[in-house]
Formats: structure tokens, sequence, C-alpha cells
């Protein structure tokens, strides 16, 4: 399936590390629950953040395997997605993927 096809991919990005072993964020109290490519196949990597601590936050998101790097503002309780084309174009995205 689809699924599957993408969490194998991300498995071999991750190659048995966490996400937050592969995604770096400069500050405490924001965690990464997701790294994954994108379900339609695009090659494009998803990167999902959680603030944990209640507080508004401008944040360093850093990722040495594709090349990626941003700053965001993350609200408290907030969960962002970004995607991540190969050029390393970020983008918001405001729907689960």
């Amino acid at each position: 399936s689809v699924a599957d096809e993408a969490a194998k991919k991300a498995a071999e990005i991750a190659d048995g590390r966490e996400c937050a072993d592969i995604v770096k964020i400069n500050k405490s109290g924001v965690e990464v629950s997701v790294f994954k490519f994108a379900e339609d196949k695009s090659g494009d990597k998803v990167i999902r953040l959680r603030e944990t601590a209640g507080e508004e936050k401008t944040i360093s998101v850093m990722c040495d395997e594709i090349n990626a790097g941003f700053r965001c503002e993350i609200d408290p309780y907030e969960i962002a997605t970004y995607r991540i084309d190969a050029e390393g174009f970020v983008r918001e995205k405001f729907i689960f993927e």
C-alpha cells in the first residue's frame, strides 16, 4: 500500500534513529512528532512539530539529512506541519499529511 511504502522510505532515511535525532530544534518544549516522505510519492518530506510547554516560540529547525533549515513560530500546544521539497523549499501545511 502507499502508506506501507511511505513508512519504508521514511525508515530508510531514519536508519533506526528517532525523529528527534534527525530533526534538530533549538528550543525545549517543542517535539518532532513526525518525519516522513509525503504520501503522494512526490519525494517531498514532511516534518510535524508539537509545542508542549504552553508557550509561543520562535524556533529554528535543522535537518542535515535533507539539507533543510528554517525558522518558524509556533503557538502554545500547536501542532504544525511543514513540507520540504527536493530543493529545500519549506511551506507550512494546514492539514495533516
